[in-house]
């Protein structure tokens, strides 16, 4: 994520997944979670004590660490 640091992400925020970056096996577990280019992400909150991040696909809600959103570059809209 270039655009924004996560610390000042605000809730009900909406993204769009541009590419990926990082290492393979992160890489790997995003595209096995079913993430890819294109999919938007609306942000929902993080979780206490510097806990995951949770995000919100469609109908689905994916708790993402800060190392698995750091390999994503997203775009805000």
């Amino acid at each position: 994520m270039k655009a924004q640091s996560l610390s000042s992400l605000q809730p009900g925020h909406s993204f769009e997944i541009l590419d990926f970056g990082g290492e393979a096996v992160v890489i790997e577990r995003m595209r096995e979670l079913g993430l890819r280019p294109g999919v938007k992400l609306k942000y929902i909150r993080r979780a206490p004590f510097g806990g995951p991040f949770l995000f919100q696909i469609s109908t689905t809600l994916l708790a993402l660490r800060e190392e698995e959103l750091q390999c994503l570059k997203l775009k805000e809209f």
